[in-house]
């Protein structure tokens, strides 16, 4: 079964935000390519547990989202996050992979996250996930 990041990773790529293993990577942002969008697990809150089912009914994890750019470029990673603040929560009611998700929602509104030693500008936001378990 593919893990939370990889299923949102292929959910950006639809969005048209890249390929995954060329300029959409999971837990990992490499020094190549400068533009890339990474997406990082990030724990979440607590599972629901039904009194119907043994076990877990639903689960909430988060994950990160961070978009670089060119050396000096703001707008470009800006544009991108932006691609993928507005397409994620249009994840409702729907599997991606085999596994049904409720919602996607962002936690905050995308943010600068820092300017990285070779001026490359990383802008992130955290969305949040109720899916079944997987």
């Amino acid at each position: 079964m593919a893990t939370v990041a990889e299923e949102i990773a292929d959910k950006l790529a639809t969005l048209g935000m890249g390929t995954v293993g060329t300029d959409i990577f999971i837990g990992v942002y490499p020094e190549k390519p400068d533009v890339l969008t990474a997406v990082f697990e990030t724990g979440g809150s607590a599972p629901e547990f039904g009194f119907s089912n043994s076990g877990l009914k639903y689960e909430h994890p988060s994950v990160q989202i961070v978009c670089r750019g060119a050396r000096g470029d703001y707008e470009g990673p800006r544009t991108l996050i932006n691609i993928a603040y507005l397409g994620l929560p249009t994840v409702q009611g729907m599997s991606l992979g085999s596994t049904y998700y409720h919602m996607i929602k962002p936690i905050q509104s995308p943010t600068v996250m820092r300017r990285d030693d070779d001026a490359r500008v990383l802008f992130v936001f955290n969305v949040t996930c109720d899916k079944v378990p997987s």
